[in-house]
């Protein structure tokens, strides 16, 4: 015969195995939904990641014609230390890689002609332009200058 010990005993495990909690399928369901959300959030992640590379680039560009631009000024105001800056005055290439390793050509386009008399102008014009090698035709950021040079 069951003593009324045992039959509490087997009345405390059928409370235990209750049904309270998550199932399997309801684990199944949340886990495919999930999914499906992430799914449908995986375009906007990847257009985030192509914007954020496209302005990597074009910051270095703006960058490298900044430097271009503050090089010849600072050179100011004499004529010949501005064209000393470079090489070749009159225009100038140089390339650099952004940090994703995208070529960028720089073209530094720079007046030849120092001003002789007080009458003549008294700046030098300087372009600077860049552009991605892989895109010829696509100018990334370009800016002209005026540069304050003296009379000798």
């Amino acid at each position: 015969m069951i003593s009324l010990t045992q039959s509490l005993r087997v009345a405390r495990l059928r409370v235990d195995r209750d049904d309270s909690g998550f199932g399997l399928v309801e684990i199944v369901v949340s886990l495919l939904l999930l999914a499906l959300l992430s799914i449908m959030f995986l375009p906007l992640l990847i257009q985030g990641l192509q914007i954020s590379a496209w302005n990597t680039t074009l910051a270095t560009a703006n960058q490298l014609v900044n430097q271009q631009i503050a090089a010849a000024q600072a050179e100011s105001p004499d004529c010949a230390d501005v064209l000393a800056v470079y090489d070749d005055p009159g225009e100038q290439v140089i390339v650099v890689a952004d940090p994703r390793g995208v070529q960028i050509q720089v073209t530094t386009t720079l007046s030849t002609a120092c001003p002789t008399t007080v009458s003549d102008d008294l700046f030098l014009p300087i372009s600077v332009e860049a552009r991605r090698l892989d895109e010829p035709g696509r100018v990334l950021v370009s800016a002209d200058s005026l540069i304050f040079v003296e009379v000798p």
